[in-house]
């Protein structure tokens, strides 16, 4: 999906049986190029990101993650690092990633979040008009 598909899904979200058929996600995936999450203490370079959760790179020692991880999740744009502190359930972990759904976002933690999203499109879409 390229950039501009991605900023306009976000302020103009399809609804209706066709738009869940061709995506089953609830939320549009980003790219983690520009993040990465602490897990209990543990750095991780996010591969793609969105509301509901994360997919994170695989880790030497699969086993010892918890099943509801304490997240520190940080977004690099610009001079500028945006951090949230979050929990989740880690419904997978092997050696292809670390899969990592969230907990519910509450009123403050959504506001948070949106700036991230703002955020990951604002330095996306600069990097594609750069390009």
């Amino acid at each position: 999906m390229g950039t501009i598909s991605k900023t306009m899904s976000y302020l103009f979200p399809r609804r209706g049986v066709e738009s869940k058929e061709a995506n089953r996600r609830e939320h549009n995936r980003l790219d983690g190029k520009n993040m990465e999450a602490c897990l209990n203490g543990e750095t991780f370079k996010v591969v793609n990101w969105s509301q509901s959760g994360l997919l994170l790179e695989p880790s030497n020692n699969n086993n010892y993650i918890s099943n509801t991880p304490d997240l520190t999740l940080k977004l690099s744009h610009g001079n500028n690092v945006i951090s949230l502190m979050h929990t989740g359930h880690v419904l997978k972990s092997d050696k292809k990633g670390i899969v990592i759904t969230l907990n519910p976002l509450n009123k403050l933690l959504k506001k948070q979040f949106s700036l991230m999203i703002d955020a990951a499109l604002a330095e996306s879409f600069l990097h594609s008009q750069i390009k």
